[in-house]
C-alpha cells in the first residue's frame, strides 16, 4: 500500500509521494528540481474532482503506474514517451498526459491531427501582416524550442504526407523550416 501525499507549494503541486519543495516523487521515482513552467496559460489545471486530500482514490492504480512511468521516461531518463492504444480510450490518455502536466507545472504544446493535417500545422505557418509576410511557428517547433510537453492527440488519424515530418522531428530529431532555418538534435537539448 502506497501512501500518497500532495504538497501544494508557494508556486504549484510539486509531489506526489514524498513532501519536498525542491522533488517530484511518484512511486519510489524521484527527481529534484524538476522544471518549472514559465507561461502560465500552458500549464494545464488540475481537474476539480480530485481529492487532494486522498489522491490515492482520485486516480485510478493504473493512472499512477503510468504516471511513474512517463515522470521517470520525461526527467529521469530524459526521453521522449507515447501513450498508444485504442482510438475509445483517447479521451483517457489525453487526460493522464493533461494531469501528468498539471501534476509538475509543464507546459505542454497541443495538436489535434485529422486527415486535413498539413506539415504547415507542424512546422510553419506563413501570415500576412502589415509589414508584409511573417513565418509563425506552430505548436511542435514551439514545443522543441522551449522545451514544452508535445502532445499529437489522434497520431493515427495523420495522412502519409505528414508522416516523414512527424518522423523527422520526433525520431532524427531535425526539422527544415519554411523560413531557411533548421533544427537539428543538439538545438532540442
Amino acid at each position: 500500500h502506497r501512501q500518497l501525499i500532495v504538497n501544494c507549494t508557494r508556486r504549484t503541486i510539486r509531489s506526489i509521494g514524498t513532501v519536498s519543495d525542491n522533488s517530484v516523487t511518484i512511486g519510489d521515482i524521484t527527481v529534484e528540481n524538476p522544471p518549472i513552467g514559465t507561461a502560465p496559460h500552458l500549464i494545464p489545471r488540475l481537474p476539480l474532482r480530485l481529492d487532494f486530500q486522498n489522491i490515492e482514490s482520485s486516480i485510478p492504480p493504473c493512472h499512477l503506474s503510468h504516471l511513474r512511468w512517463m515522470l521517470q521516461k520525461d526527467l529521469v531518463l530524459q526521453q521522449d514517451f507515447l501513450l498508444l492504444g485504442l482510438p475509445n480510450l483517447a479521451r483517457e490518455r489525453r487526460q493522464l498526459i493533461l494531469l501528468y502536466a498539471s501534476l509538475l507545472g509543464r507546459e505542454i504544446e497541443y495538436v489535434s491531427l485529422s486527415k486535413d493535417t498539413s506539415e504547415a500545422d507542424l512546422k510553419q505557418r506563413k501570415e500576412v501582416t502589415n509589414n508584409g509576410t511573417i513565418y509563425t511557428n506552430q505548436a511542435p517547433v514551439r514545443a522543441a524550442i522551449n522545451g514544452r510537453l508535445l502532445v499529437l492527440d489522434g497520431l493515427e488519424k495523420a495522412e502519409r504526407n505528414v508522416l516523414p515530418t512527424l518522423n523527422n522531428l520526433l525520431e532524427n530529431r531535425e526539422l527544415p523550416l519554411d523560413d531557411g532555418t533548421c533544427f537539428y538534435h543538439q538545438m532540442f537539448e
